[in-house]
């Protein structure tokens, strides 16, 4: 067999071994494609920097997780924005992500069905705007895939009044003291 011969034979053996494979395949396929939107670009600079203390305020910075819904998502940033300025005041912050309802056998006292209901923040929210932590701004990045899935992430930058934690500390010396 002469050289021509081989290249020949060489590539009819290629394209059999294509088509017996089904052909060229792309490894991408099954990747969803997104996109993401931002609430403003360039983000604020408080996403990277966040500003310093002035004569009045402590400011704070909550990062959500990301989720499926955008007031989901506002809220988680939100929360821990509240938690982060709360405890470095030395208060113990927590809060409850979805109330449960129960019906309990009354003969042993377990629970029979268990219901997840709803979402219980507005105490956590409440007690931060009463004592003037408040939410400043939001920035958001919202990642659409062509699914039709969304997923939310929220930043909130918020302010704390400096003597806040003045006020925790002589609530807690008045409270031992009686």
């Amino acid at each position: 067999m002469n050289l021509k011969n081989q290249w020949i034979f060489f590539l009819i053996l290629c394209l059999m071994m294509v088509s017996c494979s089904g052909g060229y395949s792309d490894p991408n396929q099954n990747i969803d494609v997104c996109t993401t939107s931002y609430s403003e670009k360039p983000p604020p600079l408080w996403i990277h920097d966040i500003p310093e203390d002035d004569e009045t305020y402590s400011y704070k910075v909550g990062a959500s997780s990301s989720f499926n819904d955008e007031s989901d998502s506002r809220d988680d940033a939100l929360n821990k924005a509240i938690m982060n300025s709360m405890t470095e005041c030395g208060v113990t912050a927590s809060y409850i992500d979805k109330f449960v309802t129960s019906v309990i056998d009354q003969n042993s006292s377990n629970p029979i069905e268990t219901q997840y209901d709803g979402k219980s923040i507005s105490k956590l929210k409440s007690f931060a705007y009463m004592v003037g932590i408040k939410d400043n701004e939001y920035y958001y990045e919202m990642e659409k895939c062509r699914q039709g899935k969304e997923k939310w992430k929220h930043k909130v930058l918020v302010t704390r009044p400096l003597d806040l934690c003045k006020r925790v500390d002589n609530w807690r010396i008045k409270t031992k003291a009686s």
